[in-house]
């Protein structure tokens, strides 16, 4: 099974922009959401959560301060 057989990206593809959702924080708290925008080929969906407080942010960083063992997110296009 292709990660795109998932039931996950099946949602995300299926997902209807207008509609509400909701997610699951990993400490059990429910957040209302709305969908933004999917990719329906990649089954990738922005939202946009409904809180009454910021959400805590990630520093960007630059490639040339990393060290062996850090760890390290990666977002880019694939063009």
């Amino acid at each position: 099974m292709s990660s795109n057989d998932t039931g996950d990206h099946k949602r995300a593809r299926e997902a209807d922009a207008d509609g509400p959702r909701s997610m699951l924080r990993p400490r059990g708290e429910v957040v209302g959401a709305q969908v933004v925008g999917v990719d329906r080929e990649t089954g990738l969906a922005l939202l946009k959560l409904q809180l009454d407080r910021p959400l805590p942010t990630l520093e960007l960083g630059d490639a040339e301060d990393l060290r062996p063992g850090e760890l390290l997110f990666v977002i880019r296009t694939l063009e």
